[in-house]
């Protein structure tokens, strides 16, 4: 959409801009179980902007039918998989997205990315180094001084 903007010599049209985030966003929560294994909660999803349309929408004042506007309008692809599962330290979670049924209006799009099979694994492990847990798990002591 635009916004129209008057002034007293002129008007003008500015665009409204949205943005949209692009690519894979990974959510996991985990909790130990126990020694041996490991509850998961996951949400995957995948974003991307297939294509740009253009629309021709009349001029607002004063109008005639040859001032007319041009705007782009995106095509937005979003898709979300949603996982729990409790794995043992020794197994693994193969995680399946199928390709989606053609239909006639897929036809025409077949060679785009959104209708290859994506296929996640997904190992649980037990991380013994202190060291390295530090960087997945805030310092009580800097937080509460956030908070403050």
């Amino acid at each position: 959409d635009v916004s129209e903007t008057i002034g007293e010599d002129a008007m003008a049209y500015q665009p409204k801009i949205s943005v949209f985030e692009e690519g894979w966003k990974f959510g996991v929560k985990a909790t130990v179980v126990d020694n041996d294994q490991t509850k998961l909660q996951m949400i995957m999803t995948q974003a991307s902007v297939d294509d740009v349309k253009l629309a021709s929408m009349p001029n607002r004042r004063g109008a005639t039918h040859d001032e007319r506007m041009t705007i782009q309008i995106p095509v937005v692809h979003s898709e979300s998989i949603a996982v729990e599962s409790s794995l043992k330290e020794s197994e693994a979670l193969l995680v399946f997205s199928p390709k989606p049924y053609a239909s006639d209006s897929d036809s025409q799009d077949a060679g785009t990315h959104r209708h290859q099979c994506r296929v996640f694994m997904v190992r649980t492990q037990l991380i013994s180094d202190p060291d390295a847990l530090k960087a997945f798990v805030p310092n009580v002591e800097d937080v509460n001084r956030e908070e403050s």
